[in-house]
């Protein structure tokens, strides 16, 4: 087990080798990252492709197959799916 904080990659078929991974919380639970960034489920989003906590807050976005936050919170009125 990797202390905790501590990256340890994993792999999704599809994704680039190297951007998923988990790291282990003080408590001992796991959690998937992609490209080191904590993943969540939006409460709100309740089928898959949901995507209602899109930028909420300013803090909360989708991540791409390459691990880069997917920032749509541009004035170009697009929702960037």
């Amino acid at each position: 087990m990797a202390a905790a904080g501590q990256q340890r990659e994993a792999a999704v078929e599809g994704i680039e080798e190297g951007v998923v991974g988990t790291v282990t919380s003080a408590d001992g639970t796991s959690q998937v990252t992609a490209g080191g960034r904590p993943l969540y489920t939006y409460g709100g989003d309740t089928a898959p492709g949901d995507t209602t906590g899109q930028g909420s807050g300013g803090n909360w976005f989708g991540v791409g197959a390459d691990g880069n936050a997917i920032d749509t919170t541009d004035s170009s009125g697009g929702s960037g799916y």
